[in-house]
């Protein structure tokens, strides 16, 4: 049972996300003193980026740093663990959709 616990927090993919998230975190200073429009400029700016064939994951650091900062904004304080929940491939790291509260119908 250890051994699958010390595999889910180790490894390459966890070492993936952690550049990622760093990369992340030291655009924080940077995304902070955006106003209000232009983080919503940035945002289309990397839009247009992708348009114009740039891959996902070249803008994906200044993309979620921008997401973040949006969510702080609107009382919503994303943590470290957040970026790598939204960061992993579906069942890399550990099955996060199943913390999920099921929907009523």
């Amino acid at each position: 049972m250890f051994e699958s616990i010390k595999n889910i927090f180790s490894g390459k993919p966890l070492e993936a996300l952690k550049e990622k998230v760093a990369e992340i975190n030291t655009l924080e200073p940077e995304i902070q003193k955006l106003t209000d429009e232009e983080l919503k400029a940035e945002s289309g700016k990397l839009r247009d980026r992708v348009r114009a064939g740039e891959s996902l994951d070249e803008v994906l650091p200044r993309a979620f740093a921008l997401a973040r900062e949006a969510a702080k904004r609107e009382s919503f304080q994303p943590n470290t663990l957040w970026l790598f929940g939204v960061l992993e491939p579906p069942g890399a790291l550990w099955p996060l959709h199943s913390l999920r509260k099921p929907q009523k119908r």
